[in-house]
């Protein structure tokens, strides 16, 4: 599921941050905004946002990656009843967040 509760600035200033950020790459920056854009709660997985992009599966785990690296999302694996896996959730976060 994707969360976007964390974005505290205003969006058009979280578009100029994302699109001023050299080390994000084109796709990095499409698959933030694309996943701005589901509705809050919406379940997803690459192959879901492959099938509705240009983009490969591959290409949008690594892209999610990099966004993790770089602190504009968080993935939180979830697990039913404390035993088996049941989902991941991704939380976007404006600012990014800093290691540390």
């Amino acid at each position: 599921m994707i969360y976007k509760n964390s974005i505290t600035e205003d969006y058009e200033s979280f578009v100029e941050n994302v699109c001023r950020d050299k080390e994000l790459r084109a796709c990095d920056k499409g698959l933030l905004f694309t996943l701005l854009c589901l509705p809050e709660g919406e379940s997803f997985n690459s192959q879901r946002l492959s099938d509705a992009t240009a983009e490969s599966a591959i290409t949008i785990r690594h892209s999610l990656k990099r966004l993790i690296d770089k602190g504009y999302a968080e993935r939180r694996l979830v697990r039913k009843n404390g035993s088996y896996f049941e989902r991941v959730d991704i939380e976007i976060f404006n600012p990014p967040r800093t290691a540390g």
